[in-house]
């Protein structure tokens, strides 16, 4: 940037607040000289603003240097980078968690802040986005790296899938509406152009925002990145879209609603990387605006191999799962049972729309046993049914024993996911890494009303090398009734309502019966009975 071996041509800007501020303007040390100012300067002042680089063909990028303007006080105090190897899809540069990375900026006009990446990036366009500024949008930049000696890691799980190439067969493409025949959502495939009477997009009927594009990928598929374009016969292209996404009936928001940028005109081809990925048999692109009607061409990349293929409900929803498997640390009745958590359940014969602990109960979680040891993949969760309530956030446990449980943690720091916002809308998540369990706790952190929730947890029960099992620490059965009412006996109980029967791990008040077993009497001589039905080996208690 600074030599000037990065010629003007290969700059590129958002905006500019006139020629004089162009994005040639942007390199390191340059000063106001001839009337051209000392640095880029946005023609807007909105985080939507960028300054583009060209390298030409792909660098290994290692670090950054930014200053503000050299005859100004302007500078930018935040950005974050995004970067792509066709001009095409940009990706933003994350943190280790997932989060979009956001790098200091500066602090005056003329000292030089650098940043050095964690890890290199391999681009050939990179993109510099301010979020937070001093004055106006103006800077100075270099980068730092090589052009050879390396290689470019492969990029796993981006192969286009189908549009274009029409793997995708007409009959997976549907559209909300279509202006007539020749506009049909088979002209939807990415790079189609006028052919006689067909046109070269598809266009909707009416121009709102209640229309969409449907892609069936024939079975469940990582969705990773998407490109669009618009109109290749008239100047008519989306400017920005949703994504919603669905396996089966039921279609989802993808990150709760995000809008993405679209086009600007009518054949250049932009798009975005998915993170997280959609996994999923049927994606949806919601227009939000457009340009002169509502028309685009698409094209979506991913892959049919990996671990999403292990994504089967497990079976709270279907009922595969009993209402035995069902645990809770308490219920605020027994119309608010455990086994009440089955996603998309209704009020019926007295049980309400969800599970809801004790008001009492200070440490609330929800148990299901899947019965079997599965790899398990992801969670979607909903508030009550029938009034509103819901959990916010909540934490993940697993075991497979039902004794030790383990919490579900990213690089080592216990995941908190995001629940709902209103009590029907499903909210899902795919797990970073899979779980090996026989057992799955959901713990509620934060909540909105009460407690109440309903769950569904995904994955699958074969395919997978099996994981020891802690020899004979197997629960034996008080928790879960195995063990029946009358295997168990007491020296003396309090009342009929402290009998010997509730002396269940986990046991709390229901039906007049009180939270666990309690003498008649406090002396050395009490003492609690469990007849296990036959000779067993017990390692623990």
């Amino acid at each position: 940037m600074a030599s000037g071996a990065i010629k003007d041509a290969q700059l590129n800007a958002s905006s500019s607040w006139d020629r004089n501020h162009g994005a040639g303007r942007s390199r390191l040390h340059i000063v106001r000289a001839s009337g051209k100012r000392g640095a880029w300067s946005a023609r807007y002042n909105d985080r939507g603003q960028y300054l583009q680089v060209d390298f030409s063909k792909p660098i290994k990028l290692t670090k950054i240097d930014i200053q503000g303007r050299e005859d100004a006080n302007q500078w930018v105090t935040e950005y974050w980078v995004s970067y792509s190897l066709d001009g095409g899809i940009y990706r933003p540069l994350y943190t280790p968690k997932g989060n979009v990375k956001y790098f200091i900026g500066n602090r005056d006009r003329n000292t030089v802040v650098s940043s050095v990446l964690e890890e290199p990036i391999y681009p050939r366009f990179v993109r510099i986005h301010p979020s937070k500024w001093y004055q106006h949008i103006s800077l100075r930049l270099e980068f730092h790296g090589c052009r050879n000696d390396f290689e470019i890691p492969k990029v796993l799980c981006a192969s286009p899938l189908g549009m274009k190439s029409k793997a995708i067969t007409d009959s997976r493409i549907t559209a909300s509406s279509t202006l007539n025949s020749n506009h049909s959502p088979q002209r939807a495939r990415l790079d189609t152009v006028l052919q006689d009477s067909l046109k070269g997009a598809w266009s909707a009927k009416t121009n709102d925002m209640g229309q969409w594009l449907q892609i069936d990928m024939g079975r469940a598929t990582k969705v990773t990145r998407i490109v669009t374009q618009g109109r290749s016969d008239a100047n008519q292209w989306v400017k920005s879209y949703k994504i919603q996404f669905s396996q089966q009936d039921l279609f989802h928001d993808y990150r709760e609603g995000r809008t993405f940028e679209g086009n600007k005109d009518t054949n250049t081809k932009y798009g975005h990387v998915l993170n997280p990925p959609i996994i999923a048999r049927y994606v949806r692109v919601l227009p939000v605006t457009w340009h002169g009607h509502i028309s685009m061409r698409m094209e979506l990349f991913g892959c049919t191999e990996g671990e999403f293929k292990c994504l089967k409900a497990i079976g709270a929803q279907s009922g595969t799962l009993k209402d035995s498997q069902f645990f809770a640390s308490s219920e605020l009745s027994s119309s608010y049972r455990a086994s009440n958590a089955r996603l998309h359940l209704h009020t019926n014969r007295g049980r309400v729309g969800a599970w809801s602990p004790s008001r009492s109960d200070k440490n609330p979680w929800l148990e299901i046993d899947v019965g079997r040891i599965a790899k398990v993949t992801g969670i979607s969760t909903q508030g009550q049914q029938d009034a509103n309530y819901w959990v916010t956030s909540y934490a993940l446990q697993y075991s497979l024993d039902g004794s030790s449980f383990t919490t579900f943690s990213v690089s080592r720091n216990p995941k908190i996911f995001e629940g709902n916002k209103d009590r029907s809308t499903v909210r899902s998540h795919a797990l970073a890494m899979p779980i090996l369990a026989r057992y799955v706790r959901v713990r509620p952190m934060t909540w909105r009303g009460r407690i109440a929730m309903r769950v569904e947890i995904f994955g699958c029960t074969s395919g997978f090398p099996l994981p020891p099992v802690p020899e004979c620490m197997a629960p034996l059965g008080l928790q879960r009734h195995i063990i029946k009412d009358n295997q168990m006996e007491a020296s003396s109980v309090w009342s009929n309502t402290h009998g010997a029967a509730n002396a269940r791990l986990y046991f709390y008040p229901h039906d007049g019966r009180t939270g666990g077993w309690s003498s008649r009497k406090n002396d050395g001589a009490q003492w609690l009975q469990v007849d296990l039905g036959k000779q067993s080996k017990v390692t623990m208690i």
